[in-house]
């Protein structure tokens, strides 16, 4: 579970200033006891409240050099990313994934984004 950054807060005080056991604490939320312990012992050491992490990976840095190539290939072949990633690893030596690629490509405006497609069960029209 994701916890807000008033929900870190609450945590914090509850543990730290009202003196809450973790147990409770971490029931209340729904988290583990060794988030509580982190998150207590963070505002102990820094004394202000942690900030919620950002879900997920960090994004791929591309060089300039390499982007250049990116948007020189994708201009000469106009192919998808997933291709492109495969055509410069295969012919540049270049390993970049197809996110990557793709976010350099949205950036540049040689691409749209394409949301997921909807789920392939049947829809049912309305009578």
């Amino acid at each position: 579970m994701v916890l807000s950054a008033e929900e870190i807060r609450q945590i914090v005080i509850m543990t730290a200033d009202w003196h809450y056991p973790i147990m409770t604490v971490a029931n209340m939320f729904h988290v583990s006891p060794e988030s509580v312990y982190q998150l207590r012992k963070s505002y102990r050491d820094t004394g202000i409240c942690p900030q919620p992490k950002k879900l997920g990976r960090p994004p791929v840095i591309v060089s300039p050099e390499i982007r250049g190539i990116i948007i020189a290939e994708k201009k000469k072949r106009m192919i998808g990313s997933r291709f492109l990633c495969h055509y410069l690893q295969h012919n540049f030596g270049i390993i970049v994934g197809e996110r990557a690629i793709h976010r350099v490509l949205l950036e540049e405006n040689l691409t749209q984004h394409n949301p997921p497609h909807p789920s392939s069960s049947p829809s049912l029209d309305p009578l």
